[in-house]
């Protein structure tokens, strides 16, 4: 039998549905039985109550773990951490093009743009993936410059390496991204019926942030 595995969070892009590893995935266990003892309880697991509720407790596990952990490696956590401040978003700017990026493409999923397929069920897929890629990006670009950012002033060569590594695979899960709303991007402005110079628009400020997360990462 497969050993199941927790997903790195920073390999993950949190599509579920669309995982190959989602039999194997703990974290993905974890949630059904989760929201099976919630059932019994009696208690909707869709609500905002109870949903907060479950944000808390995962949050209270893993200060539980982070400690064990410590403990288990003879790490301190009583140092000062008032020092730590890494750079806000805005002082990247990749993180800037990819906001100015996502919100271009939220801005055309607004408009009645009108399009000539036959196939409607796949088009409102790709719909969705764009508008959920274009999301991520920012959000995985940012943490991948930050690990980045703490790699470089890290005097740990481990902790160092580590930090290296957490940054790249962020960065590989924002270029998949980035990679697949160009593709998706390219399949629409060959079928819109109107607005064809904002997609390739869209298309030129997708293809400037590729080269520079490519100078950035190499990846």
């Amino acid at each position: 039998m497969k050993e199941k595995f927790i997903p790195p969070y920073n390999y993950c892009n949190y599509r579920c549905e669309k995982c190959p590893d989602l039999r194997d995935c703990t974290v993905v266990a974890k949630e059904v039985v989760r929201e099976a003892e919630l059932v019994v309880q009696g208690k909707d697991p869709e609500d905002q109550k109870v949903i907060f509720e479950q944000v808390k407790h995962v949050f209270e596990e893993t200060i539980e773990l982070l400690h064990k952990i410590a403990a288990e490696e003879e790490i301190s956590l009583d140092g000062d951490l008032q020092d730590y401040s890494p750079p806000a978003p805005e002082a990247f700017l990749l993180v800037q093009l990819a906001h100015q990026f996502n919100k271009n493409i939220s801005s055309i999923l607004e408009e009645d743009i009108p399009v000539a397929i036959d196939n409607q069920t796949r088009f409102r897929e790709q719909i969705t993936d764009l508008a959920w890629d274009a999301n991520l990006i920012p959000a995985k670009l940012y943490r991948a410059l930050t690990g980045k950012w703490e790699a470089e002033r890290e005097t740990d060569n481990l902790m160092k390496e580590v930090g290296r590594e957490d940054s790249l695979r962020s960065a590989e899960v924002a270029s998949k991204a980035l990679n697949n709303c160009l593709d998706i991007l390219g399949e629409v402005s060959k079928v819109v019926l109107d607005g064809r110079e904002k997609v390739s628009q869209l298309i030129d400020l997708g293809k400037n942030l590729k080269t520079h997360l490519y100078e950035e990462f190499h990846t």
